[in-house]
């Protein structure tokens, strides 16, 4: 006697999980699932991009069938391709495509006319990113060509360190992207001593626990030293320490680097 194999393939279409757009160069993931089958282990899954057999991996569980394939997308040309899933079973199968855009979206480049420069140094900070796109250079952006953006400013004390942000903008098949960019300035300048981080002026009470703060700034950041005018006693500066009155005396702090030097006077009082 001859077996009846009965098959049940739903007349929905797959679900197709894929990004819609995809930059060329980079890895990522297409998923293909069909719920209603039966029997589902004996069902075939293909997965296509333009044509092409993808390889893939089934997944299945008692009526649904879930095959996976990751694909890396440099050998795909710029532009729509279309991704394909069919589910067979029996003598049967249903069909679900999708166009996915592959596209090309450099990062911008991002440039100093100096990475280091002398205090009072003109600077010039450049962004340009393919054509396109819309670059935002700190916030503020581009105007014409639409791609590229520049600002300059005379370098100072408080642009040490400073950090600057170019981002480039591309719409791929309705898909706002961004790329971003970050470069770091960094000045040279002489010693500082100010009021802030040194006082000029300290007036403590004998035996109690003080801490004497004098900070001097600068890049290369500077050596200090404060010796007791007529003496030549030298303060200890960043010590808890009791204090005695010994130490009270007028102060010169001297910071020195390469890039020259500061003087400050100290008055220390002890009561």
């Amino acid at each position: 006697p001859r077996q009846l194999q009965t098959f049940v393939l739903p007349e929905t279409q797959p679900r197709l999980a894929t990004p819609a757009v995809v930059e060329v160069d980079t890895q990522w993931t297409v998923n293909c699932t069909l719920d209603g089958l039966f029997p589902a282990a004996e069902a075939e899954v293909i997965l296509t991009l333009a044509e092409k057999k993808l390889d893939s991996t089934s997944l299945y569980s008692k009526d649904s069938v879930l095959a996976m394939a990751s694909v890396k997308a440099n050998s795909q040309k710029e532009g729509i391709q279309q991704l394909a899933c069919v589910v067979t079973l029996g003598d049967r199968d249903q069909k679900r495509e999708e166009n996915v855009v592959f596209y090309s979206f450099p990062a911008p480049n991002l440039t100093l006319s100096e990475p280091e420069v002398s205090e009072g140094t003109l600077v010039t900070v450049e962004c340009e990113a393919q054509a396109g796109t819309t670059v935002s250079l700190e916030g503020v952006s581009s105007e014409s060509p639409a791609h590229r953006a520049e600002f300059r400013l005379n370098a100072s004390a408080a642009d040490h360190r400073r950090s600057f942000s170019c981002s480039a903008a591309l719409i791929v098949a309705g898909h706002l992207l961004h790329k971003n960019q970050i470069r770091e300035l960094r000045v040279l300048y002489g010693p500082r001593l100010d009021e802030r981080d040194c006082p000029g002026n300290w007036t403590w009470e004998e035996g109690s626990q003080q801490t004497l703060r004098c900070q001097a700034w600068g890049n290369p950041v500077p050596e200090l030293k404060c010796h007791r005018k007529g003496d030549d006693a030298l303060l200890p500066i960043g010590d808890l320490r009791p204090v005695k009155r010994e130490v009270a005396g007028t102060y010169l702090c001297e910071a020195r680097s390469p890039r020259g030097v500061t003087r400050r006077e100290v008055v220390l009082n002890v009561t």
